[in-house]
């Protein structure tokens, strides 16, 4: 079951790879820059915003508790010792957990609004100052070269975003299995 999982993950993110390569090659050069360049700024931009903006749904209250205090008091039901090194683990695989959507709800707006935004600012700065472009009956026709190029390009752009929106995950998923592997090390209160 697992293995299927992972099968289909590895055709959807090669599918995902091809397309990046495709758009890029429609796109040209002009464009693809824009678009790499942009992406790292609104990428940027939301691994910035993090931070600040998970600590603040940190601190609300449900019913006069904060979340992460909600959260800890159930370490308790699990028996650790204070002061533990398990207790900085399970602490540490909390306020991740608590990160994550943020991260990807910040990622989303930049990604699918802030980007197109700047985008289209970035295009009208730069339009009618294009090479490598021949225009033919009002239209602006892109050299082979240019949209060679352009597919270049879209492959360090594919691997940002991969890597943006994976990263997080995996090191949850890091955490955790730290957490499985050194149990035995870790202390736990007896019951």
């Amino acid at each position: 079951m697992i293995n299927t999982i992972f099968l289909i993950l590895d055709i959807v993110m090669w599918a995902i790879f091809a397309l990046s390569i495709l758009f890029g090659f429609l796109r040209g050069q002009k464009k693809s820059i824009i678009h790499l360049a942009v992406t790292i700024v609104v990428v940027f931009v939301a691994i910035l915003l993090t931070n600040p903006v998970a600590s603040i749904f940190s601190k609300i209250k449900i019913n006069g508790k904060s979340l992460i205090s909600l959260l800890s008091e159930n370490i308790d039901q699990i028996n650790l010792e204070d002061g533990s090194v398990a207790v900085e683990y399970v602490n540490a695989l909390i306020t991740a957990v608590l990160r994550l959507p943020v991260y990807y709800i910040l990622l989303f707006i930049n990604l699918n609004i802030v980007r197109p935004i700047l985008k289209a600012i970035v295009k009208g700065i730069f339009k009618n100052r294009s090479r490598g472009s021949v225009e033919k009956e009002g239209k602006i026709k892109i050299s082979i070269a240019s949209r060679g190029i352009g597919a270049a390009i879209a492959v360090p752009a594919f691997i940002i975003v991969f890597f943006v929106i994976t990263s997080p995950i995996f090191g949850i998923v890091g955490l955790a299995e730290n957490i499985s592997e050194n149990k035995d090390q870790l202390s736990f209160a007896e019951n």
